[in-house]
């Protein structure tokens, strides 16, 4: 019946896969989605729907993301029907997705229409696409105040190139470049042509919202109508009406007022939201509060909740399965990789996808770095232990206390001595949570005193080091801290157990007495496992081994005398990672950002982001300079007559020399700091100043939102913000508001950083330097984004100071400057710069 034998179509692990997963349905029809693997051979199989002997649900939505579909006839008979013939014609004119028939022994297929392989794809006429972008192009007609940029084509050119020779590119374009268009120009003109999907992945909110907002919405219908666009939240975002309802229907589960109180405005909303995600509830509720209310992956129904057609979430997704561009952020992105990873290919989290687009990208290593590691913390557990058991105002809640209620509702089903035997291992079980309660806070208090004594890392009101060979060699640590740990870990572990033995025996008996508790068991296993997370996450951090991992630990107390306590394990470097599950996977990965290299070199960030793993052909290096006029519109300032970073008085001197700063513009600056205290330390002596000179001093403050603050300092053109790390980067104020951006301080990484000094010792491990492979690069990427923040447009002009003299008096301060674009230098006194800058602001 067929040309190819059935291995050749499909692969050994698909067809076990199908024949065993026909069996669990009792022989009848299977609706399975498959996908090929990197030979063309389908293999990435999965089970979409189950139906009877005739008939099974075929989900178009959930089709688009397969390369194919098959289901069985159990009649052996592999003609298609009427229906079958339907569904195959409407995904495979609409998507190009295969469609076959298989028997229940999966021995025998028939191919009802072939599945488009990557050989069929269409590439993107180049000199078509340029033209969009010459003066007279499609989008001079469509963006308003459009200007044609030499660089803008040039970085087209070489986005186009990797798409249609499936290539990685690594691209630095300068600001004013337009790189946004860009890339997403190419990417409408290759989904208009392949029925596959690209993903865009961002850093930052603000430009997640401009190419969902304004660049998509200007462009797409001119270009690719047909094309549809979705803006991917992680399933965390969204409310679960589920759990809402449910707790509403038993408020037992909520310990407090502000809980029950919280619940009742949720399901409120829940009647107005348009779609059920945090950012339309129009203000951001208590983490720990939104935490009982959104959505869930390992407690969530799936298609056997009632609330299914209603789901927010479940919406979202089947408008991202009939998306061909994506746009998310480099966490969501991140999490399908290591989901991806974790599995062996089985499963991700995004819809199938096959070219990479990643802006931003010199944040990456470190939204990677976390998803390549693990961690863990001491709020974990508690909360695990919430929903496991808990007492409240004597009367028992939770999983246990469930399992216990339907126990008791079904006595007379089950025999005395199985029944006995439970209750005895639901008493153990109850006690057990109580004692590691009990244990994790004694614990936690007693590692904080061992902090208080041993270790000289503070931070702030807590400590967050390096578990490194020093301290495991010390008698301290070994006597002291490890201990205290090591008891969560044992307790958790008996824990684990106590519910592992208590779970089986239920599900054992409620299978024989035909209970309904499908649903108690999700919930039951899904709780212990995220413990079961908690206890591997933990003992592989103080598991002391010599690996590529960088163990830390954080731990604070409270003002109300709480203990904070968390764990990590964080990869040294995710270069094979990386190459692995992100180069080796897709067609192309496409990186853009104004700040990846280092003397105009991509050395640095091509060995971090691994880069250099990809064979020389397959990959694309482009560096574009940025088409503003610096040399005219903006001045470097060196101060010569500074002291030492390190000195006392370095505080004081930046604060008179701010104060000077606005007698010239009457604000109009960000300052930008490398620590907290220091900005404190110069809010504090310039704050009642500025405010006799009619200046406003905003200062960055846990108090105060980052985008609160910015629309402040947008608002009039009389202010200073106070900004550390996250104002570096991802901020645009264009225009007279900002004309003076200071940086006291070169922007190193603090060395006892856990992350920064396990990397540093990594590298000096390996015969490299820590400080000119790794801080010194960083430093340079950091100060250019610092730097960026002053022109953003052709028409801006302003001063960038910098007050440390490392920048000339140490060799390397010439790889700062090297990297910057070409503004007009002066190194001079501070006198001598005032002069200067009182012309340039003339």
């Amino acid at each position: 019946m067929n040309n190819k034998e059935l291995n050749d179509i499909f692969s050994i692990e698909a067809v076990n896969f199908m024949r065993k997963s026909i069996v669990e349905a009792y022989g009848n029809e299977v609706y399975f989605g498959i996908n090929f693997n990197t030979l063309g051979i389908l293999e990435h199989i999965e089970v979409m729907a189950r139906g009877n002997k005739d008939s099974v649900p075929a989900i178009i939505s959930l089709s688009l993301e397969y390369d194919a579909v098959i289901h069985n006839h159990p009649s052996g008979e592999l003609t298609p029907s009427r229906a079958d013939l339907m569904i195959a014609s409407e995904l495979g004119n609409n998507a190009g997705v295969g469609f076959y028939i298989v028997n229940n022994d999966v021995d025998d297929y028939y191919e009802v229409v072939r599945p488009i392989k990557s050989e069929d794809t269409k590439t993107i006429n180049t000199p078509e696409a340029l033209f969009m972008f010459t003066e007279n192009g499609l989008l001079s007609k469509l963006l308003k105040k459009y200007e044609y940029r030499q660089e803008q084509t040039e970085l087209v050119e070489a986005t186009i190139e990797a798409f249609n020779n499936n290539k990685h590119l690594i691209s630095e374009a300068g600001t004013g470049i337009g790189k946004s268009f860009a890339y997403l120009i190419p990417a409408l003109l290759w989904l208009k042509e392949n029925k596959t999907r690209i993903v865009v992945s961002t850093n930052t909110i603000n430009l997640q919202e401009q190419i969902i907002s304004k660049d998509l919405p200007s462009i797409i219908d001119a270009i690719a109508p047909n094309v549809k666009y979705a803006l991917v939240k992680g399933r965390n975002n969204y409310v679960c009406i589920k759990k809402v309802k449910d707790t509403l229907n038993d408020l037992d589960r909520l310990d407090f007022d502000e809980q029950i109180n919280f619940f009742e405005s949720i399901d409120n909303w829940l009647n107005i939201t348009k779609d059920g995600s945090i950012t339309d509830l129009g203000y951001k509720p208590k983490s720990e509060l939104w935490e009982m209310v959104c959505c869930d992956t390992d407690t969530c129904t799936h298609r056997k909740c009632e609330y299914l057609e209603e789901c927010y979430f479940y919406k979202m997704r089947k408008q991202l399965n009939a998306s061909q561009l994506l746009i998310v952020n480099h966490h969501i992105l991140c999490a399908d990789l290591s989901l991806y990873a974790e599995t062996s290919g089985r499963y991700s989290l995004l819809p199938r996808y096959t070219k990479v687009i990643i802006d931003e990208a010199h944040n990456f290593e470190n939204s990677s770095s976390s998803y390549f590691g693990n961690e863990g913390s001491k709020n974990g557990i508690l909360k695990a232990l919430f929903y496991i058991s808990r007492i409240k105002k004597n009367k028992r809640l939770g999983i246990i206390e469930t399992i216990n209620k339907m126990l008791n509702e079904n006595k007379s089903l089950i025999e005395n001595s199985e029944y006995n035997e439970i209750v005895e291992i639901i008493n153990i079980a109850h006690d057990t949570v109580n004692r590691v309660r009990n244990i994790v806070d004694e614990s936690s208090k007693q590692f904080i005193t061992y902090c208080h004594k041993n270790i000289k890392t503070k931070e702030g009101l807590g400590y967050k080091f390096r578990i490194s060979p020093e301290i495991i060699s010390a008698e301290h640590w070994q006597n002291e801290g490890l201990k205290h740990l090591r008891e969560i870990v044992i307790i958790i572990g008996s824990l684990v157990n106590i519910c592992d033995k208590l779970y089986k025996k239920f599900f054992d008996i409620a299978i024989e007495n035909n209970f309904e508790y499908e649903e108690i068991a999700q919930m039951s296993n899904a709780y212990l496992e995220r413990l079961k997370n908690q206890l591997i996450s933990l003992n592989s951090t103080i598991d002391y081994k010599k690996d590529e991992y960088i163990r830390w630990i954080e731990a604070r107390l409270t003002k109300k005398g709480s203990v904070i306590l968390n764990w990590h394990l964080t990869p040294v470097t995710v270069a094979k990672n990386l190459n692995d599950y992100l180069y080796m996977r897709f067609d192309t990965v496409a990186m853009y950002s104004a700040t990846l290299t280092v003397s105009k070199s991509f050395n640095f960030f091509s060995n971090r982001l691994g880069f250099d793993y990809i064979e020389q052909n397959k990959k694309i290096e482009i560096y574009l300079e940025s088409p503003f006029n610096y040399e005219k519109n903006a001045r470097l300032y060196i101060a010569t007559d500074m002291p030492d970073v390190s000195s006392e008085t370095f505080n004081d001197f930046t604060s008179k020399i701010l104060l000077e700063i606005c007698d010239i513009t009457g604000g109009r600056a960000f300052i930008l700091f490398t620590s907290f205290s220091s900005l404190m330390s110069v809010y504090q002596s310039t704050e009642k100043e500025l405010k006799k000179k009619n200046i406003n001093p905003l200062a960055q403050t846990s108090s105060i939102h980052r985008h609160t603050l910015l629309d402040m300092f947008k608002a009039s053109s009389n202010n200073v913000l106070y900004g550390v790390d996250s104002f570096w980067e991802g901020v645009d104020v264009a225009g007279e508001n900002l004309e003076v951006v200071i940086i006291p301080k070169l922007p190193f990484a603090v060395p006892t950083d856990p992350i920064s000094e396990g990397r540093y010792r990594y590298i000096e491990e390996n015969g490299g330097s820590a400080f000119m492979d790794y801080a010194l690069p960083l430093a340079v990427i950091k100060f250019k984004q610092g730097f960026g923040r002053l022109i953003r447009s052709k028409e801006d002009r302003g001063v960038v100071f910098v007050l440390d003299r490392r920048l000339y008096g140490k060799n390397y301060g010439v790889k700062f400057i090297q990297s910057l674009p070409k503004a007009k230098i002066l190194k001079a006194s501070m006198k001598e710069i005032f002069e200067d800058m009182n012309k340039f602001f003339e």
